[in-house]
């Protein structure tokens, strides 16, 4: 296969969860993409000569599921999940990645026990996800926005001043009220968020080790692209903490 054949392109996260994955598993390893959209990440692992799958449930709130067809993955390498079932059968897989799942479903107990089934003894799960106590909602581009009761009358003025100014994603030529009543209805349909607390307790059920690296992604991030003036940070208890706490989570937890 043509290194380049799915011609896909990886946000930074996306391509650091992808060298992470390629860097511990062996040759003969299975890999899942868990929630795997349309198959981004599953394209650049063929590239890379990953065994690698993905599944989905492919939500109505996305366009993903075109994506997967478009790049001949979908029924080949990428599959639909159905009332949360991973199609494939008890111990598959040796790593499964998780990217930014986590605040999308509503039982997320539900689907680590799922991830736990396919995972074979000593398997790795590495997830990404962001927690109630992030600042920036990664999705609207409001920071905070998901700070508020879905009930709270102050939403919306809030939401709507800062896209005034000029915050917000995938505006589309909308009129910023109609832009602010659509994200705002998506992320009531869509989003659960989780503090901290509450998903590394769920994890803890069914992982023996959980442990935060998203230290580790900012320093391969800086060293990328030979910026090595703060490497000096990650030597610091508190400065590792801070990376690790004040944004979304990078874990990797082992079965």
């Amino acid at each position: 296969m043509n290194k380049n054949f799915y011609r896909v392109k990886l946000s930074l996260l996306q391509r650091y969860l992808m060298d992470y994955a390629v860097s511990i598993s062996d040759k003969n390893d299975a890999v899942l993409d868990y929630g795997c959209g349309g198959g981004e990440m599953v394209g650049d692992g063929l590239n890379k000569k990953l065994n690698i799958f993905g599944t989905d449930t492919f939500y109505e709130g996305g366009k993903s599921k075109e994506l997967a067809i478009s790049l001949g993955l979908l029924g080949k390498k990428v599959f639909s999940m159905k009332r949360n079932r991973i199609p494939f059968p008890d111990r598959s897989f040796d790593l499964v990645i998780c990217n930014q799942v986590f605040e999308h479903v509503k039982e997320l107990n539900v689907v680590l026990k799922e991830i736990n089934r396919i995972l074979k003894t000593g398997g790795i799960l590495l997830s990404a996800f962001p927690t109630k106590e992030c600042v920036y909602e990664g999705h609207c581009g409001i920071p905070m926005i998901h700070w508020f009761n879905k009930e709270s009358r102050l939403r919306f003025g809030y939401a709507l001043l800062l896209r005034k100014i000029g915050f917000g994603y995938f505006k589309e030529n909308k009129k910023p009220e109609r832009w602010v009543m659509d994200f705002l209805n998506w992320l009531d349909k869509y989003t659960t968020y989780r503090t901290r607390k509450e998903i590394f307790s769920l994890l803890r059920r069914y992982f023996s080790q959980n442990v935060l690296i998203k230290d580790q992604f900012y320093k391969s991030v800086l060293r990328s692209k030979n910026i090595h003036i703060f490497d000096f940070m990650f030597e610091y208890k508190f400065c590792k903490w801070l990376i690790n706490n004040c944004e979304e989570c990078v874990v990797l937890s082992k079965k």
